[in-house]
């Protein structure tokens, strides 16, 4: 069914590892992402002086999410004095209450619990609240195969911090991309220092990703895959 089938991937990253494990071709559709709405409910109401030093990671609470990475980097990030404090939101489901409680023991073990907040199960206003205080965002996760709240991050006016190995590479600028998290410290401070036009600029570039632009990525890809259909019948 793969053979003879049309295999749609979010970006070039899973392209790539689609065509290493199957030896198959795959058409790049990137997911969808609300990004006016971001703008409007962040962006757009924010002053730059009601952000605060705050770096933001949004994750569901899942051991395969890697949050203890942004632990380690908190913890690097107090050390030299970067950042006011570090605030971890998302979802968390009864059956992660033992990774969640490894994670809040590590904060402790770190001695961070003045400087690394947890916000479990928000609303969505209490995210664009978050969004709105924050500087920030930090995707924990290397190898993401795209990066949904990365672009929701960036649309919103966050400057993004993520690994140099995923699918988010192919958007987020090159100086924002680290590999050990040792070399994520000196991004992270970069960022706090960006100017709000800087922000704005962010935001623009993941305009791409819009639902009306998803829509017509998606006519594109089955009108080149119906044309010699088409082309056949007619003669």
């Amino acid at each position: 069914m793969m053979n003879n089938s049309t295999i749609l991937t979010n970006s070039q990253y899973s392209s790539k590892a689609i065509s290493k494990t199957f030896n198959l071709r795959s058409v790049v559709l990137s997911p969808h992402v609300d990004v006016d709405t971001f703008r409007k409910e962040v962006l757009t109401p924010s002053l730059p002086e009601e952000r605060n030093n705050q770096v933001l990671v949004i994750s569901r609470f899942n051991p395969s999410k890697k949050i203890e990475n942004a632990i380690r980097l908190a913890k690097l990030l107090k050390q030299n004095g970067i950042g006011k404090r570090m605030k971890i939101v998302g979802s968390l489901s009864p059956d992660r209450l033992d990774y969640y409680s490894s994670i809040l023991t590590m904060v402790r073990d770190y001695k961070l619990t003045d400087y690394v907040i947890f916000e479990v199960n928000v609303t969505f206003q209490e995210l664009m609240t978050n969004m709105r205080e924050s500087k920030v965002y930090l995707h924990p996760l290397p190898g993401e195969p795209f990066g949904i709240s990365t672009v929701e991050a960036m649309s919103s006016g966050l400057i993004p911090v993520v690994s140099e190995i995923g699918g988010h590479t192919e958007f987020v600028l090159l100086k924002y991309q680290f590999g050990t998290f040792g070399q994520a410290v000196k991004p992270v401070s970069a960022a706090f220092n960006v100017p709000y036009e800087e922000s704005v600029l962010i935001s623009d570039s993941v305009q791409l990703f819009s639902i009306k632009n998803y829509i017509l990525r998606f006519k594109q890809i089955v009108n080149e895959l119906t044309a010699p259909i088409v082309k056949h019948v007619l003669t």
